[in-house]
């Protein structure tokens, strides 16, 4: 759909309070170049263009943001206006959601931002915005960010696994039909960080299948960073993908005139 590159970078950064925790976002996004940067638990009540600044560049002065309740939470949603427009922000307790336009685009598509929270009951509330924001929000759909829910048993490292809440989660997404984007060379996106850690896959892309048929030639991959415990997710949707043309040999050959 869209000539130019355009990069969407997720990431659970931990907080954006201390200016080294700053300093290596920058450092992040500067070597990722992305087109929409969306964060999650920023820890910031209040964002501003001299916060966004500092962490992301200049070239991201337009943004939203889902303020932090206290200390928890908080979501940015920061885009470089050359490559993008971005407006018709929605938002929910645990949700961001925006109307993306491209100068090349015909079609625009919509993008939630997420942050799933620790408690039970919050993620059951939490499951159910999705569902709402999808009745309000018709046409290509991509959501992404950290869900802190499972969607199949092998996103955890060990068999401790809330099976319940995990079906739950299932149902909610066949119910809005949406697919999850592969994610290239990592299985895992979280760990504690402990000796023997504990390892699962929270962060997550979800599409719509007409956001799919829109860009089939996406790439979603991991990048490194010592500074949360989550890795930021790059997803590229322009990605030009060569494909050599195979050579087969076909048994006819050996009986043409001439063959040697």
């Amino acid at each position: 759909m869209n000539a130019h590159p355009l990069k969407v970078l997720v990431w659970n950064v931990r907080g954006l309070n201390a200016q080294a925790r700053r300093n290596a976002l920058y450092q992040v996004v500067a070597a990722a170049n992305p087109a929409i940067v969306c964060l999650q638990e920023t820890k910031l009540q209040v964002v501003s263009v001299i916060d966004v600044r500092q962490c992301l560049g200049n070239k991201y002065e337009n943004f939203f943001y889902l303020p932090a309740v206290g200390t928890r939470g908080g979501i940015l949603v920061a885009w470089d206006d050359s490559i993008t427009h971005i407006s018709n922000p929605h938002y929910t307790n645990h949700t961001l959601t925006v109307l993306v336009k491209c100068p090349d685009d015909e079609h625009a598509w919509w993008l939630t931002c997420v942050y799933g929270l620790q408690d039970e009951v919050d993620k059951i509330e939490f499951m159910q915005d999705l569902v709402d924001i999808r009745d309000l929000h018709v046409g290509p759909w991509l959501v992404a960010g950290d869900f802190n829910l499972l969607a199949r048993q092998e996103d955890k490292s060990n068999e401790l696994v809330n099976r319940r809440m995990l079906r739950r989660f299932r149902a909610k997404l066949n119910r809005l039909e949406l697919k999850e984007v592969y994610l290239n060379g990592r299985r895992y996106t979280w760990s504690n960080e402990r000796r023997n850690a504990t390892l699962e896959r929270i962060d997550h892309f979800f599409v719509s299948n007409e956001w799919d048929e829109a860009f089939p030639t996406c790439f979603l991959s991991a990048l490194g960073t010592a500074i949360s415990d989550h890795c930021p997710l790059i997803l590229d949707m322009n990605v030009e993908i060569s494909m050599r043309k195979r050579f087969r040999f076909e048994a006819f050959w050996t009986k043409a005139e001439g063959f040697f």
